[in-house]
């Protein structure tokens, strides 16, 4: 099952790679991230934010909702 994270990237177009340089990490330090989504910082979610797509922007928000109840 896809993350809310890898949800998100794919809708919007992107690749693992410009994820990856957004949040200024390794590749696999990403990968882990959007596995686990949940470790993700809020710097390294606002820079992933600026290249979503609106729909997947939409998608974060209610992703956090969700995480705060």
């Amino acid at each position: 099952m896809k993350s809310w994270l890898e949800q998100a990237r794919e809708e919007s177009g992107l690749t693992v790679s410009q994820c990856a340089i957004a949040i200024r990490q390794p590749i696999e330090v990403y990968l882990q991230i959007e596995r686990r989504p949940g470790t993700i910082s809020l710097n390294e979610l606002k820079a992933l934010c600026d290249l979503f797509s609106e729909a997947a922007q939409t998608r974060v928000q209610q992703a956090i909702m969700d995480a705060i109840g």
